[in-house]
Parts: C-alpha cells; structure tokens; sequence
C-alpha cells in the first residue's frame, strides 16, 4: 500500500489522497497534536500556569513522608507568632534546632523577617500549626505566574521577544526543570525564604518593566526593599533594574529624574534602618545577625572553626553544586535531614 499522502489544509483540517491509505489515523494524529501544542501553550498564560503548577506542586508535596503536614523547621510561623505577642524572640520553641540562634536565654531566627511577616496574618488565624508546606507551595505557583507575566511583558515591550511557544517552554522548565520543582513541596525555612525572595525579585521586575513615573521608582524600590529583608544578597538584583530605570527615562528634567530615584532608595533606605534596629534589638549591633550564636548542624563545625562563616575556602563546593552536581533528591537531605542556607 503506498503511503498515507497528507496535506494540511488552510483551516487545518487533513486531506488525504483517495485510495491511499485510512484518513482517520492521519486526521487523529494531528488532531493529537494539535492538542498537545494548545496545552503546551497554555502555560504561557500566567494565571493558567500558577494553577497547572500549584495543582503539580501539592502532589508532590503530598507523596513527601511529611504530606501537606507543617514540618519541623516552619520558623517563620515562630517568628510570627513572636511578632504578634510583641517580641523579637520566639514564645514558642519550634520541633526542630538547626539554624536557631540562641542568645542571652532567648532563642532568635538569623533571617531577615520578611517571610514572617507575610504569613503572619495565616499565623493570627491558624496558629503556628498552619502547613509551610502548604503555603510555600501556593508562593511558588504565585512565582511562576509572575514569571509567565514578567515573559509576557518582556515580549510587549520588545526588550525580549519570544514566540507563545518559546514563553510557554520557558515556564514549563523553570516549573518542572529547575531547583524550584524541588524547592517549592517541601515546606521548611530555608525554602520558603528563597521562594518568596525570587517572588520579590519578579515583582520588582515586573513594577520597573510596567510602571512609569515615580510610581514605578517607588514600587520597583519596594519589592527589592522586601526581596533584601527576606535574604540580603538579593538587593543586587535592582543593579539592572536602577540601570533600565534611569536610562529609559533619562531625557527627563534632571528634577523630575533625580525626585523619582529618591522615591525609588526610600524604601530601600528605610528598610536598611529598620534592619539595622531589628539586629541592634536582639544582639546589641545593627550589623550583628546571630551568626555569631547560631547553632548550625554538626557536620558544618569543623569548616566552620577553622574557616568561619565566610571564606574562599567554599567557593569550589559552591561552584561544584551550582553548575556541576545533579540535583539528586533525597528524603534523607530534603524530608528527614537538616539544610543550611
């Protein structure tokens, strides 16, 4: 029998030659395909792909030992409730140890306090019980969703132009082919605060991208100001964005730009204080995190005295498990062990 001669017409129907060869199988496969790319491209859509991810990222969460169940290193829930009782150091002692700094008979979080802040409310409603599981899965599908927006503008604006396809490629391998698809189930301090540290970095992204005027100075300012109180590198993302800001709008009379920087360092400024009082509350320096007291897990100790927290010394372990090693997921590490970050 000769083959199946198939030509795609302009609606996208199949026609095959008569006499030569059965047109359902042909007109079944494209059909299949056809679906196939209108589920793919979905996941350019943001609110498509928060809901796709968020629905991926509670099975897996589920199929963990410790289920949607809050695990034993929810601090910031701690640390919530610390701030609504009035204190700086935790009322309650959390299950577990790792990382806590204990100090002057009260026991403290060397994080920055931002992530504490933002499930307070769950905390005020709940208690300390609610799941970190359940919540820093629901901020990484709200990162992916601002990341399938952040992709969608970068296209518009023509700063970086990508096909549907191309956007809907990319939210499916940072979704399903990076750290965060490890990051994102698992609950617990270390994760929760890199996930809504990069969901302040999007966002920042986005209010620069979007805005204009003192608006978007202002608010770019402020979710870099909430990304540095959750983890304090993160403020160097805003090296690009201060750098697009200004240079888009540099034509501007020099009153009008320089006011518009200046809404845009207030809130960073001022986060910076507020920072520097929160340290100089629990451990009498504006500089002086806990790091000094807290106790990190055992298998670090000896790095540690001989080389202190930080040291070139860890840079090719660094760089080996940034570029090198395969991210093997283990329950050991990732359910039942310990992480420090």
């Amino acid at each position: 029998m000769k083959d199946v001669a198939r030509v795609m017409g302009s609606a996208g129907h199949v026609r095959v030659a008569p006499g030569q060869g059965n047109p359902s199988s042909a007109i079944n496969h494209a059909q299949q395909k056809t679906r196939l790319g209108t589920w793919l491209t979905s996941l350019a859509q943001p609110h498509i792909a928060g809901l796709v991810v968020f629905v991926v990222y509670l099975i897996r969460a589920c199929l963990s030992p410790t289920g949607l169940h809050s695990t034993a290193f929810a601090y910031f829930d701690f640390l919530a409730d610390a701030f609504l009782h009035g204190q700086l150091n935790l009322r309650l002692a959390p299950p577990g140890d790792v990382d806590l700094v204990h100090h002057a008979g009260n026991t403290y979080l060397y994080w920055p306090p931002f992530p504490a802040i933002v499930v307070t409310p769950f905390v005020a409603l709940f208690g300390v019980q609610i799941s970190d599981v359940l919540y820093t899965a629901v901020f990484a599908a709200l990162t992916i969703a601002l990341l399938a927006k952040l992709l969608v503008v970068l296209d518009r604006t023509s700063i970086a132009p990508l096909t549907v396809e191309r956007r809907a490629i990319l939210v499916a391998t940072v979704a399903f082919g990076s750290v965060i698809l490890i990051l994102a189930p698992v609950g617990r301090v270390w994760f929760t605060a890199q996930i809504i540290g990069w969901g302040c970095v999007l966002l920042a992204t986005l209010a620069a991208l979007t805005l204009r005027g003192k608006s978007a100075y202002f608010w770019t300012g402020l979710a870099l100001a909430c990304a540095m109180a959750t983890r304090n590198a993160l403020i160097f993302n805003g090296v690009w964005l201060a750098f697009y800001l200004v240079q888009r709008d540099h034509q501007q009379p020099m009153r009008r730009l320089s006011l518009s920087v200046l809404a845009g360092i207030a809130p960073v400024a001022v986060t910076v204080v507020v920072l520097g009082w929160y340290n100089a509350a629990r451990f009498g320096s504006p500089l002086e995190m806990g790091l000094a007291w807290h106790a990190f897990d055992p298998i670090f100790a000896a790095d540690f005295a001989r080389y202190g927290v930080f040291n070139i010394h860890y840079l090719p372990t660094n760089l080996y498990y940034q570029f090198i090693a395969y991210p093997i997921v283990s329950s050991q590490v990732f359910y039942g062990g310990a992480s420090s970050g």
